[in-house]
């Protein structure tokens, strides 16, 4: 009797370790599914976020190229020919604007009969040179993380009646969780600015200052196709601004000097 009892009081220990057994290998089993689905879900998520990150990306860098380029171009009509008016090699020239108590610098265009208007080239490399600083911390304000790596901007700019075109290859690598991937690498922009053509008559204006001992042709003022304003400083000294009859309303503007009589 008493065998019969330890050998039930076994069977018994038996089923519960079997039991237990069962239960863990389910447990287990249903962590490793549920862990499984886990990975899933995040691979499937990383999946749709990558993208809608790499387009927010794309679409800021081409915001703050059109808007950069837009400053850019207006300052360097503004200033005479460059971007940071402290650039100028020589001292500018401190105007009111008339019927005001504004006060403005301007570069030179010619200076004491010497032409140091700033070239198309030079133009071209202030604006190149701009855009590769500013476009990042305009893209990226709070500075870069560390799921966007940066790789070196090459910007190309070229001048053409009506327009600035722009080229700039930027390409970025993004990382949303253990995924990489590259966003575009080409930025085109095409803007419409006669920048290029103010530059020119600014150019052709200076020319005949320096011949003509700081006069301008009215026949000649005629053909440049754009109004034209000269205001006096002083007996050698004055300010030629270029108006764009177009609908940027972008005014070119250069300090003018002849050598004293």
């Amino acid at each position: 009797m008493f065998w019969i009892k330890r050998e039930k009081k076994r069977g018994q220990a038996s089923y519960f370790v079997l039991a237990g057994i069962i239960v863990f290998m389910v447990l287990a089993v249903l962590v490793f599914i549920f862990s499984t689905e886990q990975v899933k879900s995040k691979v499937k998520f990383e999946n749709l976020e990558l993208p809608i990150k790499i387009e927010d990306v794309e679409r800021t860098i081409d915001s703050c190229l059109k808007k950069l380029t837009e400053t850019a171009i207006n300052s360097i009509a503004f200033n005479g020919g460059f971007i940071d008016i402290r650039n100028s090699p020589i001292e500018p020239l401190g105007f009111y604007f008339p019927g005001t108590k504004s006060k403005a610098k301007v570069a030179y265009g010619l200076f004491n009969d010497n032409i140091v208007l700033i070239s198309e080239e030079g133009f071209k490399y202030q604006l190149k040179e701009y855009l590769r600083y500013e476009v990042p911390l305009c893209s990226f304000p709070n500075g870069f993380k560390s799921n966007v790596k940066q790789s070196d901007i090459n910007v190309d700019v070229k001048i053409s009646p009506g327009f600035v075109d722009i080229e700039m290859n930027y390409p970025l690598v993004l990382k949303v969780g253990d995924l990489n991937a590259k966003t575009k690498e080409t930025y085109k922009l095409k803007l419409k600015s006669n920048i290029g053509e103010m530059r020119n008559v600014a150019e052709e204006i200076v020319k005949q200052q320096k011949k003509y001992n700081g006069q301008i042709e009215i026949s000649n003022i005629l053909s440049f196709g754009y109004d034209i304003k000269v205001i006096p400083i002083d007996k050698n000294t004055s300010v030629i601004m270029i108006y764009d009859k177009g609908s940027t309303g972008l005014i070119f503007m250069f300090g003018s000097k002849n050598k004293n009589e």
